[in-house]
């Protein structure tokens, strides 16, 4: 069932080529005065479509937390073992 849904060496996957992004801030509105609404929005280009997409910043530190979960787990001794089967 694993290698069924897993990309062969030979298929397109998608690889990352650029990240570009930008914070924007609103720092006041009419009704309400000294209030800052930090909001990131990012373009992910990769080998196939760019994707697009914005965050406030507790989206942005949970983004932060499952990407270095997924840095360590591609350490792991399992991961290495399986990632060598696959190429």
């Amino acid at each position: 069932m694993i290698f069924e849904n897993t990309p062969s060496k030979n298929s397109s996957t998608r690889e990352y080529a650029d990240l570009s992004w930008r914070m924007d801030v609103e720092i006041a509105r009419r009704s309400i005065q000294n209030m800052a609404e930090p909001n990131w929005k990012f373009n992910v280009t990769t080998g196939a479509d760019p994707i697009s997409f914005q965050c406030d910043a507790a989206m942005l530190d949970k983004l932060k937390g499952e990407l270095e979960l997924a840095l360590r787990e591609e350490k792991d001794t399992h991961s290495m073992r399986f990632q060598r089967y696959m190429n």
